[in-house]
């Protein structure tokens, strides 16, 4: 996002509309619930977003400086508020207005507004703690254009933030215009964002009615229901659109699994992953522990320090030496330190994972999965601390977390122990369906079995996930697959349909209004993501099966607009130029791309082939090369690298590519077709 130098802008708090709705807001509640209200006050929630004023800002804005990777920031106040002289690594400066606090501790950030109805988190944080100012992602010099920029994309609240920071939060983004119009009914995390709106009971409490209706009561709540309400906040996931806090669960969200693209191989949390993934794979969960059993709902406090937490339903023999075998009354003696690791996240946040696992320095041998034991005896070896845990309490208990690591880490019998995962009943759900993704997007000859039986499973993730694995199939198998899927009952499910069958022409006159009616339900979901990158991207790949490449190219420039680093933009860009005949542009494309990713085989690869098209063979020899060198000698890549040396004349080289080849790959056919080839 281009900022213009010297323009400041201003806090207008005002013009994120605050509505109704049947919200009354947080202050109606204290007459009638003063101690809930006050407990409130001490909360996360209460400091979740506030207007900037003497009580709610933490940070030093007395005139102070804060010079960090390149950039600079000069804090200071005005008669009209809170401000900020920021000058990035170039010297372009802008005066900024702080608009809103976000958060309270560890670290708060601050809102400014720019254009567009776009309101930015800024960079620079105050670190409640150590009470001095910090930046985001310290240690790296961070350019305007690029996606971590505090003017980017990564970094504004309409889009990253909002929904969990406010009270009945409606986005209002418009894709065509790229803008906002975003409205709350409260700016923080009030009552009725846990509670519901309040309008109904306040009426009828003042009426004098025995039956004041029904709000949500999240104490009273069976641990399905109450961690499913808190879940939408505290969870990574995908929303199915506009006003998805008053949905059922699984219409409204789709939650991220535990693959090892966001989590570490045996589930332990890694991106930020928030607690819900973690949580629901634990035993306390299946035991029925719910959020409120530790956490008071209205302070979000800890109920009991220390180990006497766990000792409200844990026996007291564990808190003792015979079992930690540490001093008592020390770190090492907290249980949370054993069963409940952490990481930090936005440079000072330190969250603890809620899988409550048995620590496994087992799996670390051969693995980088971190364990409870390392983190704090660093000086020994993960062989040291599985041997200790053994000669305590035996061989560990196997479990879904072995099959799920021996898959990732692409060890004997991986496939077989996914397929016993999936058909046992005792493993959490959200581990049977990470299984489930890894089996039917690997190739085998049990592929299409497995996406046939899990189309029909009960639960709506799973079938989410047999469909998904079908959008590269041929024509006949998505029309097989998604058309019945249309009348899911499910929304996520439906969508995943929508998009098998985007490409359909031929159907009788009752499929066409299902099938015209889903597409449209899945057009607005994709217009409603379409502030992420990924969403553009999505809106492309639609659009691409719909043989529309005019909006499809359109998406695709938004997308690299929004993270002009981001592979998969240049890569979709790229195969739609090419597709359509010119591999000039997908040449230029690729080229951009590789300058912005120097280290992604995918991109080296295509940019290898298309030079070689356009006869640019050094080019051509130099990229595929570097292609198969970062992906460790991948089949397809070094396949198509021996046949441009071979048809270069380059025969003793592309035999030494090919030998390389085989040893990382030895049962690969296509490569053993290539030793006939050239001999």
């Amino acid at each position: 996002m281009a900022i213009a130098s010297g323009i400041a802008y201003q806090s207008c708090s005002s013009e994120i509309a605050s509505v109704a709705d049947g919200y009354v807001g947080s202050e109606t509640c204290k007459s009638c619930h003063a101690a809930e209200y006050e407990e409130w006050q001490q909360s996360h929630h209460f400091h979740a977003m506030e207007l900037p004023s003497e009580k709610s800002v933490r940070g030093d804005f007395s005139g102070v400086s804060f010079v960090a990777d390149g950039d600079s920031s000069y804090f200071y106040q005005t008669p009209s508020g809170y401000s900020v002289n920021y000058t990035d690594i170039s010297g372009q400066t802008d005066s900024l207005q702080i608009a809103y606090t976000f958060g309270w501790t560890p670290l708060q950030q601050y809102l400014v507004k720019t254009e567009r109805g776009r309101y930015q988190t800024l960079r620079a944080s105050w670190d409640a703690e150590k009470g001095q100012w910090f930046n985001q992602y310290s240690g790296d010099t961070l350019l305007r254009h690029t996606y971590m920029h505090q003017f980017s994309q990564s970094m504004t609240w309409n889009t990253m933030c909002a929904d969990c920071h406010s009270t009945n939060l409606v986005k209002n983004y418009f894709p065509e215009a790229d803008s906002f119009h975003t409205t709350y009914s409260e700016a923080t995390v009030g009552c009725e964002g846990c509670h519901g709106p309040a309008g109904a009971h306040v009426a009828l409490a003042k009426s004098g009615k025995a039956d004041v209706g029904a709000l949500r009561l999240v104490t009273e709540q069976s641990n399905v229901v109450q961690v499913a309400q808190c879940a939408p906040c505290h969870m990574r996931r995908t929303v199915s659109g506009e006003r998805h806090m008053d949905s059922a669960f699984h219409q409204g969200y789709l939650p991220q699994n535990i693959n090892n693209r966001f989590y570490h191989a045996d589930g332990q949390i890694n991106e930020e992953d928030y607690v819900w993934g973690s949580f629901v794979q634990s035993k306390m969960y299946h035991e029925g522990v719910k959020c409120t059993d530790c956490h008071n709902p209205h302070t979000n406090a800890l109920k009991f320090e220390g180990n006497k937490l766990c000792l409200q339903c844990h026996e007291s023999s564990y808190d003792s030496p015979g079992h930690h075998f540490h001093k008592p009354d020390t770190e090492s003696s907290q249980c949370i330190n054993c069963h409940m690791t952490g990481k930090h996240y936005m440079g000072n946040d330190f969250r603890r994972d809620h899988s409550f696992r048995i620590p496994r320095p087992d799996l670390s041998v051969d693995t980088d999965i971190p364990n409870a034991c390392n983190g704090c005896h660093t000086d020994q070896s993960a062989e040291w601390a599985a041997k200790a845990l053994r000669n305590r309490f035996g061989e560990p208990r196997e479990n879904y977390v072995d099959a799920l690591v021996a898959f990732v880490y692409g060890k004997e019998e991986a496939q077989r122990g996914l397929q016993n995962l999936l058909v046992q009943d005792t493993v959490p759900e959200i581990a049977r369906e990470t299984a489930l993704e890894y089996l039917v997007n690997t190739p085998s000859e049990q592929v299409l079995d497995l996406i046939a039986f899990y189309a029909k499973d009960p639960h709506p993730q799973m079938r989410v996930q047999a469909l998904q694995a079908l959008n590269n199939a041929p024509f006949s198998l998505r029309q097989e697959y998604g058309m019945p899927a249309l009348k899911d009952t499910n929304v996520f499910v439906r969508y995943a349909a929508a998009l098998l069958t985007a490409d359909a022409k031929s159907m009788n006159a009752e499929q066409r209004l299902e099938w015209e009616r889903v597409q449209a339900e899945y057009v607005k979901h994709l217009n409603y993501q379409a502030d992420f990158r990924e969403g553009r991207m999505a809106l492309a790949q639609y659009f691409v099966r719909r043989g529309k490449p005019a909006r499809a190219e359109k998406e695709y420039l938004m997308a690299l607009k929004f993270d002009d680093a981001l592979p998969g933009g240049y890569e979709g860009l790229s195969i739609l130029y090419a597709k359509q005949g010119d591999r000039k542009k997908a040449y230029i494309v690729l080229k951009s791309g590789i300058k912005r990713n120097q280290e992604n085989a995918r991109l080296s690869y295509l940019y290898g082939i298309t030079a070689y098209e356009l006869n640019k063979k050094e080019e051509a020899v130099q990229s595929l090369n570097r292609a198969v060198q970062l992906s460790n000698y991948s089949s397809k890549y070094a396949y198509n690298y021996v046949l441009v040396l071979s048809d270069l004349g380059e025969l003793s080289l592309s035999k030494k590519v090919l030998d390389v080849a085989l040893e990382v790959n030895p049962n690969d056919p296509q490569l053993l077709s290539l030793v006939e080839y050239l001999k």
